[in-house]
């Protein structure tokens, strides 16, 4: 049995770090310019600074707007933008200390018996899953979307194959002797990395306004992250594929489900509806959550679910079927660490 992690920018916030794009972008417009054109491109962010908190996003809904509307302005600003943006990540990056055994712990835990941060009504849903797939290996991978390298340095201290005898998730519920090994898979970082084919942009050409920029090769390279993919010849998208269609569990934490990895959405999606034995658990963090009003729970989860919905383009006719399918766990304890943020601050 396959269950995957797909880890967002929520879980580097989550640390401590400022890597979500918000911060960045102050820090970005208080950078001396180089020329014109980034000050001009500067200024429209700054004029319209809560619309560019998606900064993907807004980067593809703004190809109509100068400076971004010209091949010329387009490419000088994406260039200094991904520049910067690496700039400011290598720096949190460093704010990041050795994780302590304890830490490591925490990591591991939050692998293998995520099903213990869930409710009752979920771990049902789950164990039906482990059930059905028995005595088989548990393999975990990880589908990693941020720069940093804020899983490798967890990932890297796990050995390379079992890396966990433990009592299972069956004999959790059931009390029932079981044991088996848990195996490490693969950590794929989808979008690559500070020092690696790192990858900003948007999902496909009809996410950029502009409709010439949809059809231009240099533009599409630039900023459309399948293209972009396809040329740097790493077959990270193939593996993930791959690696989607023989899944079993998803996990998605800390991310926002965006139109802009819309594709990853439908994989898991189309994934979930063809294959009976799988399951969705979505963990977020919601700061209109209050365990004191169970009903907040409800509504946020039909928010995320709906998004997912809408975004993987789910037909009507299979989104009963899909919801019975996902789960929503808000504000939890996993991948709670104890510290991992050095003390001083090394980012000017």
């Amino acid at each position: 049995m396959k269950i995957t992690f797909f880890i967002g920018n929520g879980y580097d916030i989550n640390i401590g770090l400022k890597t979500g794009y918000p911060d960045f972008l102050k820090w970005y417009i208080a950078q001396p310019s180089k020329d014109e054109i980034i000050a001009d491109f500067k200024q429209v962010i700054e004029d319209g600074i809560e619309y560019w908190s998606d900064l993907e996003i807004a980067l593809g809904r703004k190809t109509l707007t100068y400076p971004l509307n010209t091949k010329n302005g387009f490419t000088t600003c994406k260039y200094d933008l991904d520049t910067q943006l690496q700039k400011y990540l290598i720096e949190q990056n460093k704010l990041i200390q050795e994780p302590s055994l304890q830490d490591i712990a925490i990591f591991k835990q939050s692998i293998v018996k995520f099903p213990l941060y869930c409710s009752n009504a979920y771990r049902s849903d789950l164990q039906k899953i482990y059930n059905a797939h028995g005595y088989e290996e548990y393999e975990y991978n990880i589908v990693d979307f941020n720069f940093t390298n804020t899983v490798d340095i967890f990932w890297d201290k796990l050995p390379k194959d079992a890396f966990w005898h433990n009592i299972r998730y069956p004999q959790i519920l059931s009390g029932e002797p079981f044991r088996t090994i848990d195996k490490k898979g693969q950590l794929f970082h989808i979008h690559g990395t500070l020092n690696n084919e790192m990858m900003t942009g948007v999902g496909e050409p009809s996410q950029l306004a502009n409709t010439i920029f949809q059809r231009t090769d240099i533009i599409t390279s630039l900023c459309v992250k399948p293209v972009m993919n396809e040329n740097c010849r790493n077959e990270v998208e193939n593996n993930v594929s791959t690696l989607i269609d023989s899944t079993d569990i998803f996990v998605i934490y800390g991310m926002s489900i965006g139109i802009t990895d819309a594709k990853w959405w439908r994989n898991v999606v189309c994934r979930l509806l063809t294959e009976e034995n799988t399951y969705l658990l979505i963990v977020n963090y919601d700061k209109d959550y209050n365990p004191a009003l169970p009903y907040t729970s409800s509504l946020v989860a039909r928010k995320i679910i709906n998004n997912l919905i809408e975004v993987s383009g789910c037909p009507h006719k299979y989104q009963d079927r899909l919801k019975r399918k996902i789960a929503v766990l808000l504000n939890t304890a996993l991948f709670r660490f104890a510290s991992l943020i050095r003390t001083e601050s090394v980012v000017s």
